[in-house]
């Protein structure tokens, strides 16, 4: 964003680290590199000796964010069949039409903002572990409805974006496209799935996700702070 520019920086300190000494160094390097605007960071909720940090130098707790992950066995749930809806994996040359849907849908996210196709491209496209196979699109006709993107982290099937517009909501297509990446992952023999989530998303996709199966493994805060031009 530009209004005010936030400054996202991922501060870690090893748990055995001094952390009073180490995070006022950490943010002050960050802030000055920033010059001015908004800097915000994260940190597990259970590391408590850091988060009592950030509040101490004078960060504010935004919001929370959930890890969620499944078990993949046998038991994974058959995908719904919706009328007039097919998914299938990302053809070659579809790449901008997955951008387009995943911009579209996470307008209703919290503090969206929109990526040049090229910044998205590089951070999602551009890296060793993309495979277009795992990336799924439910169609309805000609018209994509909406996508999830997956890829393989270690040895978790990661959900990054799981997107669906608003004129095929309320109708199955999130939870189809879920359990058929699920299943995806289960085919390449993993045996747990994951993904980020807005602790307090704005279209209940936490609630969606637990619905399936998935269970909170940890919780996020996020920080911020005003950074002085």
């Amino acid at each position: 964003g530009d209004d005010p520019v936030m400054w996202w920086s991922d501060v870690r300190v090893h748990p055995e680290a001094d952390v009073a000494a180490a995070v006022p160094s950490l943010l002050s390097w960050a802030a000055s590199r920033a010059g001015g605007g908004l800097l915000r960071t994260w940190a597990p909720s259970s590391f408590t000796a850091l988060t009592k940090e950030f509040e101490r130098v004078g960060m504010r707790r935004l919001r929370g964010s959930y890890r969620m992950e499944v078990d993949l066995d046998d038991d994974v749930a058959t995908p719904p069949e919706i009328e007039g809806v097919e998914i299938r994996p990302l053809a070659a040359g579809q790449e901008r039409i997955a951008y387009n849907v995943h911009q579209e849908t996470f307008e209703d996210s919290w503090d969206h903002v929109r990526e040049p196709y090229d910044e998205w491209r590089h951070y999602l496209v551009d890296i060793d572990s993309y495979d277009p196979s795992l990336w799924l699109v439910a169609w309805d006709g000609d018209e994509p409805a909406g996508i999830s993107l997956g890829r393989i982290r270690g040895d978790v099937g990661w959900i990054g974006i799981l997107g669906v517009r608003r004129a095929w909501r309320r109708r199955g297509v999130g939870r189809a496209l879920l359990l058929h990446s699920f299943r995806e992952f289960r085919d390449r023999e993993l045996t747990r799935a994951g993904l980020g989530v807005d602790a307090e998303s704005l279209t209940g996709a936490h609630k969606l996700y637990a619905a399936a199966g998935m269970r909170v493994v940890r919780e996020l805060g996020h920080y911020e702070k005003p950074v002085p031009a």
